[in-house]
């Protein structure tokens, strides 16, 4: 109950609001929610089916009706304490795009007082051109307060790209998700989704990036198959 939903579908976006539906779980923490609002551009039947973390509050989530867009991601238990408050402090954030091509974005940003961005840089990759920019300079407008549900707005400029606008909604005060509304050429023709995550400047060091680790992406190419998609490239690893 309650809820509101953004779509971006090819740059043609839409909210949902008062959404409303019914959900199951099983002893294995999986199950499935129906939606019984239609969404523009993804489905009039909207089916997910989730997976949930009971130590962490968080799941996994994909779309199994029967409507072509497939889509997947993750759920966090949200904090309302937040509602009404203004991100501050700095920020690591990442995104991925399939719109126009396969392309990420990873940075870093302050939010400082009044919701104004400083400090930010970026760096943009696509299979296309390969790296577009690298430690590029992010120029921002404001962090709107979030309302009732933790959402809210924010946009900003890289050195020599077109503005991106964004909306975000607020999991707590040290997560936030958030995706790209442009929905016009005079923007950019990017579809970025992602997450900030605070980061802890005061705690890194040269000895930091020590120890082992696990790694997993995915990506793609220009290659295309007989009917013409293209590939997509993925690997995990150690």
């Amino acid at each position: 109950t309650g809820g509101v939903i953004d779509v971006n579908d090819n740059l043609s976006t839409s909210t949902t609001s008062a959404v409303a539906g019914s959900y199951t779980l099983d002893s294995d923490l999986r199950g499935i929610i129906t939606i019984t609002n239609a969404l523009q551009g993804f489905s009039a039947t909207p089916t997910f089916s989730f997976t949930i973390d009971s130590a962490t509050n968080t799941g996994t989530i994909a779309s199994v009706d029967a409507s072509l867009p497939a889509v997947s991601g993750t759920m966090d238990q949200q904090n309302a304490a937040l509602f009404g408050e203004l991100p501050s402090g700095s920020f690591i954030f990442r995104g991925f795009s399939d719109n126009p091509q396969r392309a990420a974005e990873v940075g870093r940003v302050s939010i400082v007082g009044g919701g104004a961005l400083s400090n930010g840089l970026i760096d943009i990759s696509d299979v296309a051109n390969g790296n577009d920019v690298t430690d590029s300079t992010v120029t921002g407008n404001s962090f709107t307060i979030p309302d009732s549900n933790g959402a809210g707005t924010f946009s900003f400029s890289t050195s020599g790209q077109f503005n991106s606008v964004y909306a975000f909604y607020a999991v707590s005060a040290t997560k936030i998700y958030f995706f790209e509304t442009n929905n016009s050429v005079t923007n950019s023709n990017t579809q970025f989704v992602g997450q900030l995550r605070t980061q802890s400047l005061s705690s890194l060091n040269s000895s930091s990036p020590n120890g082992s680790g696990i790694f997993g992406w995915i990506g793609g190419d220009l290659t295309t198959d007989q009917l013409g998609n293209p590939f997509v490239a993925e690997s995990v690893g150690v």
